[in-house]
């Protein structure tokens, strides 16, 4: 059964245009569900077409829905909450571990640990490390296997090991695990993934601190880089040859954001598809989990959520077109500024009132694009 993060975000527009305050509306969800944000706070919500998944949401947040999250429990040293002998074979061991998503034992928890999309397409990228690798975007609930290992991950942060070689092996499988999956810690302060907020497009919450930088337990986030411009020349500084290979796959992605925005500026786009991002975010994982690069992992995460958006801006592109593809003509030239403000990093994250909804779906994805041209501004710089 999906959990209640899950069925409100299923109910909101999905289009990731920060209007909220928020840099994706699975943060918009969370923070509806807790009452941090309100309904009015998503323009889009306001537009006719959108009303029964407002009447939807304001259903649930009406109603007994409110998740309660309890207190962060104690943190074990390593993280271990736990092993011992398997049942079947004292040859092999068990293990209960947890992930540290930043807040401190004892302390009120406001959401669950893992963000469950995220962490669905972090795991799917341990593909090459295991057997077998499931995921269950719904649940926050993952799955991997190895030779005789089994191991599952839960939206609580709970990471559980069964068959495993010996406590050294517990431990340096959690190491990459933690590594991978970081970046889909949720931050108790704004309710947004840790990559939402490493992208810079998440202010903390009435003045607080982002609780998720202090996310890990045997690894750490360095919270002065997290707070710095994600730039190609630190990573190819840091990473040298290592890095290559993702540095050619994100340049990719920001050529077919250009030449989609051009395609959309000169009337000759037709049907836009988005490029896959899952070479270049799975070829950063693997980096993110290579042992000789530990101590690294706050860059490659911010590289990792400059993907991220990148990606979400070709998705933009798409809707873009499909908009300009059943607009009258006479109705091109305001979206069209919308794009080519968006095309120069200028389009202001304000949108003025109107009940006209093409024209607020066209700016809602036009700051998509936008988002990522600013990124994609300082990374080359």
């Amino acid at each position: 059964m999906s959990s209640i993060w899950v069925k409100a975000w299923m109910r909101t527009p999905k289009v990731n245009c920060g209007l909220c305050g928020r840099a994706a509306c699975t943060g918009f969800a969370r923070a509806l569900v807790v009452g941090q944000l309100g309904l009015d706070d998503c323009p889009i919500l306001g537009l006719l077409d959108y009303r029964n998944l407002r009447a939807e949401l304001e259903a649930m947040i009406n109603g007994d829905s409110t998740p309660r999250m309890g207190i962060a429990p104690e943190l074990p040293e390593g993280g271990v909450l736990f092993t011992q002998p398997c049942k079947d074979t004292n040859d092999r061991v068990m293990a209960e571990l947890s992930l540290h998503n930043g807040v401190e034992p004892g302390e009120s928890m406001r959401f669950a640990v893992f963000d469950p999309r995220t962490l669905c397409d972090l795991m799917n990228c341990l593909q090459s490390q295991f057997d077998l690798v499931k995921c269950s975007r719904d649940l926050g609930y993952g799955r991997a296997d190895v030779d005789e290992m089994n191991i599952t991950v839960l939206q609580d942060g709970r990471i559980n090991m069964r068959r495993v070689k010996n406590r050294d092996q517990v431990m340096n499988v959690f190491g990459k695990l933690e590594r991978a999956l970081v970046g889909a810690t949720i931050c108790n302060c704004c309710g947004c993934d840790l990559l939402s907020i490493l992208s810079g497009c998440v202010e903390p919450v009435d003045g607080d601190r982002h609780t998720v930088y202090d996310a890990g337990t045997n690894m750490s986030i360095d919270e002065k880089r997290a707070q710095l411009p994600i730039r190609r020349a630190d990573v190819e500084l840091t990473l040298d040859e290592n890095a290559e290979h993702a540095l050619n796959l994100i340049r990719s992605l920001a050529d077919h954001l250009e030449s989609g925005m051009a395609q959309l500026l000169d009337g000759s786009i037709k049907l836009f598809r988005a490029a896959s991002s899952e070479k270049a975010r799975c070829s950063l994982v693997e980096l993110i989990t290579n042992p000789s690069l530990y101590g690294n992992e706050t860059l490659l995460l911010k590289v990792l959520a400059l993907v991220r958006v990148v990606y979400d801006a070709l998705c933009g592109i798409s809707e873009l077109a499909e908009i300009l593809t059943f607009t009258p003509k006479e109705a091109h030239d305001a979206i069209l500024k919308f794009v080519s403000l968006a095309q120069s990093g200028e389009l202001a994250l304000q949108l003025e009132a109107t009940d006209d909804q093409t024209h607020v779906l066209a700016y809602a994805h036009s700051l998509r694009l936008n988002r990522a041209v600013r990124l994609l501004q300082e990374w080359v710089r």
